[in-house]
């Protein structure tokens, strides 16, 4: 019995001057090539992230690639190693040298086995380079620790870079040193299929990886040609994180983003055994990019895998479809409802449950799910498997309607009494867990899908989406055939009342009526609407609240419904996507940087005054994410975003030189029904100057429904 391997590969930028400015390319936070401010501030944060991380998902083994800082490299030992007790500290060259060392750095939880050489590790320089990654020993470093079931190879390497923008050039010499690394792992398990199959290789490859990718040479690497490295390994986001049946790239992966710009790339891999099996090999339960620190630390996301052996609907890719079987009340007009078990063959392995919703045929998607004490359960959208979707709510089997609580009991499972309601305007994933690491076997589970025939049960609108429930034809639904929808209103950021429109789509025009109740859901009514209008609307003007709709039909014949919700809110992200870039600084760049004085206002209300004394051509205003995300934290209990109706302002104020004058301002205004329901704007300021203006964007992601 083992459990789960959970390895890290994280570029984090700390850059060899040299290098850098031999090749005459920007360092992150210094535009222009100049030495990068405070290395080893940016390794605290780095090491500081990832302890901080929950201890259950906090990796075993992180590799680190460009670490070539010679004062960082101490800060991340003297963080991490009372928790990474295990350190390859640095690589390079054999001997005297004036090139950078390679930038590995590598920390383990796990102690490292002898290899044939006697040493704990292996290192190589790839014989090929181009550009400034010649002035660097670029190679490839392995290393063997015990478990998941037997040792694992680890590879951790940086391949050579593109410095073109279609990220094409030098493909040739990635491709030898991937057959570099391929030798490497054939001369060190010497016959050993065993240890050979169980080896993982990690890093930056620098092939580009995602839907935008023009050069087809991600396919061409991982191509399945015998006696080569792509016969043998694949691309383990690519081989596990999708739908079942369904090779499409909803979460592409990206795991670098390039500044200024933010266009986002995928360059960082973890490749697992081609065609693993329960015996041999390993494939990823899950991979995500859980820290994702602002760019002045790193222009990188860290890659996390859970690794494991084969086991039954352990990945998304291997998911159990769930609205291709048959529920135990199949043709019944009520909620519906799976009993299912978990297969765990080994401790700390995760069992996956695809909900493939058809959102163009308003599809409802809402789902209640109910499991043993031993298990614990978390959703995930399907282009985003790094930020769980948030429970809507909790559901006790007592609150079911009794039909529904005798399908569930009756079969004789032993569930907890509370379940967990999770809904979502597209398809998504459930994903269940072990609540102990040490958990495996079998474990029940239930799952309801709600049909709105209860209180209870009732249907979640998504703001901006038409929802079908799916009426049941010539038959009542549930005991009254009351259909229940409920409305979750969020929080204005000024916390002002503002009007929602919900609209009753009466395709038949048949008789109907449509009703709001308050969060009890009980009688009488806040407010209703009734007759055989195609479309019946009311309107409830009120702060955040949780409210019901309930529709009535006049004949069970009648199933042509839906309902809609019309918002006035637009949701900004709060991370790093919403931030002040300083395109040119006012008057000659050598005078000197820029004195700021700015004030962020959303519809009206400030939520950030600063000062920035030093604004410079090409940087970020800095933590400007984190400031209003922390000030919306205080003022409404979450961060991650703020809803409004009208704009958010972005006052300056120049306050050095002689161009320092009053406000100049930038708006970036709500979204209306013409637009996507995510959508990037910007906003253009100019600071005028009697030598040369100063330009200034806004940049934020907008979107129609609240972002997790």
């Amino acid at each position: 019995m083992s459990k789960a391997l959970k390895v890290m590969t994280f570029n984090i930028q700390q850059l060899p001057w040299l290098a850098r400015k031999i090749g005459a390319l920007p360092i992150v936070g210094s535009p222009g090539g100049s030495p990068e401010p405070d290395p080893e501030g940016r390794a605290r944060t780095v090491a500081r992230a990832i302890l901080d991380m929950p201890n259950r998902d906090q990796p075993d083994i992180v590799a680190f690639n460009e670490a070539f800082s010679e004062t960082a490299r101490p800060v991340l030992i003297r963080l991490l190693e009372s928790k990474y007790p295990n350190i390859i500290k640095e690589l390079e060259h054999p001997g005297p040298d004036i090139e950078e060392d390679s930038g590995l750095m590598l920390f383990s939880k796990l102690p490292f086995l002898m290899l044939p050489n006697g040493d704990d590790h292996v290192y190589k320089a790839f014989p090929k380079a181009a550009g400034s990654d010649a002035f660097a020993a670029k190679g490839v470093c392995l290393v063997r620790v015990d478990g998941p079931f037997d040792p694992t190879t680890i590879a951790f390497t940086h391949l050579q870079a593109s410095y073109d923008e279609a990220n094409i050039e030098n493909a040739d010499i990635r491709a030898d040193q991937i057959e570099f690394i391929h030798q490497m792992l054939l001369d060190l398990a010497d016959g050993n299929i065993q240890h050979y199959a169980n080896s993982v290789i990690i890093g930056d490859l620098n092939i580009k990886g995602d839907p935008d990718d023009t050069s087809g040479e991600k396919n061409l690497v991982f191509s399945n040609v015998p006696n080569t490295f792509g016969g043998d390994f694949d691309d383990g986001w690519r081989v596990s994180m999708h739908p079942p049946g369904d090779l499409t790239d909803y979460d592409p992966g990206y795991s670098h983003r390039d500044t200024p710009t933010y266009q986002l790339n995928r360059l960082d891999y973890q490749c697992t055994r081609r065609e693993a099996n329960a015996d041999i090999g390993l494939i990823p339960h899950q991979m995500s990019t859980p820290l994702r620190l602002p760019s002045e630390v790193t222009d990188h996301w860290a890659l996390l895998a859970h690794l494991h052996r084969l086991s039954p609907n352990c990945t998304p890719s291997l998911a159990i479809d769930l609205l291709t079987l048959d529920p135990i009340n199949k043709n019944l007009p009520e909620s519906s409802v799976w009993i299912l078990q978990t297969n765990f063959c080994d401790e700390d392995m995760f069992h996956w449950i695809y909900i493939n919703l058809d959102s163009k045929k308003s599809e409802s998607g809402t789902f209640s799910i109910f499991t043993s004490a031993d298990i614990e359960v978390e959703a995930f959208r399907r282009n985003d498997f790094t930020h769980a979707l948030s429970p809507t709510d909790v559901l006790s089997i007592a609150e079911l309607p009794g039909s529904i609580q005798t399908a569930i009991t009756q079969c004789e499972q032993h569930l907890g009494d509370k379940g967990t309601i999770f809904s979502w305007r597209e398809p998504f994933f459930i994903r269940l867990r072990g609540v102990s690491t040490s958990f495996m076997g079998s474990a029940p589970y239930a799952i309801v899908r709600h049909r709105g025939d209860s209180p209870a049960t009732a249907l979640i609108l998504h703001p901006h989406l038409a929802v079908d429930p799916g009426l049941p034809p010539g038959q009542k639904l549930g005991t009254t055939d009351e259909c229940f929808f409920k409305a979750l209103r969020q929080d204005k950021f000024t916390g002002d009342a503002y009007a929602d429109r919900f609209q009753l789509r009466n395709v038949k025009q048949v008789g109907t009526s449509l009703e709001i109740r308050d969060a009890t859901a009980k009688t009488p009514p806040l407010d209703k609407v009734s007759g055989k209008a195609a479309e019946l609307e009311i309107t409830r003007n009120a702060a955040a609240e949780t409210i019901f709709l309930v529709l009535r039909r006049k004949n069970t014949n009648d199933v042509n419904f839906s309902v809609f919700w019309d918002s006035p809110l637009t949701y900004v992200r709060l991370d790093e996507s919403f931030r002040l870039h300083v395109d040119d600084e006012t008057g000659p760049d050598w005078v000197g940087a820029d004195e700021f004085d700015l004030g962020v206002d959303i519809d009206g209300d400030n939520v950030f005054s600063d000062i920035w004394d030093n604004a410079d051509a090409g940087e970020d205003w800095p933590s400007l994410s984190k400031a209003i995300h922390d000030s919306v934290q205080a003022r409404r209990g979450q961060g991650n975003w703020a809803s409004f109706t009208g704009e958010i302002a972005f006052s300056i104020i120049k306050t050095d030189g002689i161009s320092a004058h009053g406000s100049e301002v930038g708006f970036i205004r709500a979204l209306d029904p013409t637009d996507k329901d995510v959508e990037i704007r910007t906003a253009s300021i100019t600071i005028s100057d009697p030598a040369s203006d100063g330009h200034l964007t806004v940049y934020a992601s907008l979107s129609m429904f609240p972002p997790l």
